[in-house]
């Protein structure tokens, strides 16, 4: 009996060791697995530099998202997030599905670049999520999972104090760059009683690639009548020289 308390004393410390551990390291597990999910849906590299996560007061950090260019494009990164802050609705990590009350992405920076075929980097890294949610809602697949994906709701996301810069292979040192003006989206997931993150990052890269697209063509528009009114002056100011030299008698 004494032997038997004394294995399940060491096995109990040796859990409580294990669980420890775990919940030290959650931060950097959550950033690898952010890394390798969003890599696996985006069909390109995703980096994170930190996360910070207070799942008992509801709250989540992440910090430093960065999505590489997919191939055929000249510039390293697509997406730059530098702080992204989650208030989750801490009874539904019990059940699904899970429900994120405010996802507010501050800061972020979108590169637009389009290549020599017309195509937006934008638009491929859509359709490799599109692919990658097709790809996993087959019935087939749903059927033969071991464990089928999460579902979420989010109540808010909102996206503030970003930039865009637009530019083109051919001519990739002349961007346009501007800002992105503030956007919200509501009950994401909601109308299908949750949604998959694959789902809900396909509706938000959407809206994101809207709103990028309109203001690097505001932009772009502006930026093409500023160089037309500099020609028109520098036009005008010729004509003035060369008529004060006629006057001039030069």
């Amino acid at each position: 009996m004494k032997k038997t308390l004394i294995v399940l004393a060491v096995l109990v410390a040796v859990i409580a060791v294990v669980v420890w551990r775990l919940y030290v390291n959650l931060d950097a597990i959550v950033a690898r697995a952010i890394e390798d999910v969003g890599s696996d849906v985006s069909g390109t590299a995703v980096s994170v530099s930190g996360v910070k996560l207070q799942l008992l007061d509801g709250k989540a950090g992440v910090s430093g998202i960065k999505v590489a260019n997919p191939p055929g494009f000249t510039g390293q990164t697509i997406f730059m997030l530098d702080d992204i802050a989650l208030a989750i609705d801490v009874a539904s990590l019990k059940k699904e599905p899970v429900i994120i009350d405010r996802l507010a992405v501050a800061q972020p920076q979108v590169f637009l670049e389009l290549n020599e075929e017309g195509q937006s980097n934008l638009n491929v890294l859509k359709k490799n999520v599109q692919s990658y949610s097709a790809s996993r809602a087959t019935p087939a697949d749903a059927e033969q999972a071991d464990t089928p994906p999460l579902k979420f709701i989010i109540r808010k996301l909102v996206f503030e104090g970003g930039r865009v810069s637009a530019s083109t292979t051919l001519r990739p040192d002349k961007p346009v760059i501007t800002d992105l003006p503030p956007f919200e989206m509501t009950d994401l997931g909601k109308a299908s009683g949750g949604a998959s993150g694959e789902a809900i990052a396909k509706e938000i890269l959407e809206r994101l690639t809207q709103q990028a697209a309109r203001a690097a063509g505001r932009a772009g528009v502006e930026a093409a009548k500023q160089e037309l009114k500099q020609k028109a002056r520098e036009k005008l100011d010729k004509k003035f020289d060369g008529a004060l030299d006629g006057l001039l008698g030069k």
